[in-house]
């Protein structure tokens, strides 16, 4: 999880993820890449850690983006299937990370990406915006095929440890979900 100042939202996450029913996956680690940080998000991750040694916190004060924490933790990662999701989302229920590795039971399967929905909107604004994503949502789903640049989303994804070790951001790409999915 790569988290830049996401104090009001770490916590909800990574209770979201301790949470998680597994029986096709097991979650060996969960890394918390703090992105020079100047609040209290590290302070909760290392609290949280103190009752679940799964997590773990990366805090060295450099600012290295979205992009540059990934490729750190994906040159870390040992795992066969590397998780990640960003530090703001909420996990839609107990499934999500079961649903995320299932598909990798298929040797073609390189990359996975979550669904994802908008909470409830609260005001006009947000209305509009929910709008939006709830017709792109019905638009893509109508394609023929789920092999599409379309359903790969960074808020949730799920990557193969052969290709995310050879993943090599250039100039920070504007979406690292679109760049994965057409590595």
């Amino acid at each position: 999880i790569p988290a830049h100042n996401e104090e009001k939202t770490i916590g909800n996450l990574l209770k979201d993820i301790q949470d998680q029913q597994v029986s096709v996956a097991h979650i060996d680690k969960i890394i918390v890449a703090c992105d020079g940080c100047t609040d209290k998000t590290a302070e909760i991750v290392k609290k949280l850690a103190k009752s679940d040694k799964r997590i773990q916190v990366i805090d060295d004060g450099k600012q290295l983006r979205q992009t540059g924490r990934l490729e750190q933790m994906y040159h870390l990662n040992a795992s066969e299937v590397f998780i990640t999701f960003d530090a703001d989302t909420r996990l839609g229920n107990t499934l999500v990370v079961e649903k995320l590795a299932l598909p990798f039971s298929d040797p073609r399967i390189g990359l996975v990406g979550g669904d994802d929905k908008p909470h409830t909107p609260r005001n006009f604004f947000e209305s509009v915006a929910v709008a939006s994503v709830d017709l792109w949502d019905k638009t893509r789903k109508s394609l023929p095929s789920y092999d599409s640049v379309h359903f790969i989303h960074g808020c949730a994804l799920a990557i193969r440890k052969k290709y995310a070790q050879k993943v090599h951001y250039t100039n920070n790409p504007v979406g690292n979900d679109d760049f994965l999915f057409f590595k």
